[in-house]
């Protein structure tokens, strides 16, 4: 016998209107109702979706992502393949449109070129300070952090995790509900460590922090 297929909840449109934020958020926390809705979704896909309100950690979970970014940036070979993506004037992105336009990024252009281009100037101790002030801003009013555990050990592991992804982010959408990832933190050995510690109280049972083993 041919399963039955379970209703669809979610719109294809809403493809149109997913998106990541660089805007500084609101200062309300999403409504938990909607995060076990999105706990629900994960745990369809053998996942767990977790989240927290603490206003002390999402502080150092906000600081860690904007160190980490800067320590990435420190390895030429990123520095320069990001450097490539980025659009550094409204004409430069009109005659590209592609890429990382910086107003999008709600950074001063003038900051990002010295940031990729002349690091010696950046490595100035008030120049870098003024930049990690301006990258704080866009994700100033974070009242919510999560995080997914899960298996990520085999393709087919992968594959799962990324059309589960796609519909949080969908459902996400579906409420007006915006996300800023922490990816570097997550592919950083050094801070991925460091992220465990900050949240080891908070963790749901003893599934793998993405991108950790099963």
């Amino acid at each position: 016998l041919k399963a039955e297929e379970s209703k669809e909840i979610l719109n294809r449109e809403l493809i149109l209107c997913r998106r990541t934020s660089r805007l500084p958020y609101k200062p309300q926390k999403i409504d938990e109702r909607i995060c076990k809705l999105l706990s629900v979704e994960a745990k369809n896909f053998g996942h767990e979706f977790v989240f927290s309100t603490d206003s002390n950690l999402i502080e150092k979970i906000l600081i860690l992502n904007k160190n980490t970014l800067f320590y990435d940036m420190e390895d030429a070979p990123t520095r320069k393949e990001v450097d490539s993506w980025v659009r550094y004037s409204a004409k430069q992105a009109k005659n590209k449109k592609d890429g990382l336009w910086t107003y999008c990024l709600r950074i001063p252009g003038v900051f990002t070129y010295l940031f990729f281009k002349l690091r010696f100037v950046f490595d100035l101790t008030i120049i870098k300070k003024i930049m990690g002030t301006f990258y704080l801003q866009t994700t100033k009013g974070t009242k919510t952090v999560g995080w997914l555990q899960g298996p990520m050990k085999s393709p087919n592991d992968w594959l799962a995790s990324g059309r589960m992804l796609m519909r949080l982010w969908l459902l996400m959408a579906q409420v007006n509900i915006y996300i800023h990832p922490f990816g570097f933190i997550i592919t950083n050995p050094k801070d991925y460590k460091e992220y465990l510690e900050l949240i080891k109280t908070q963790q749901s049972g003893t599934r793998p922090l993405w991108p950790g083993l099963s």
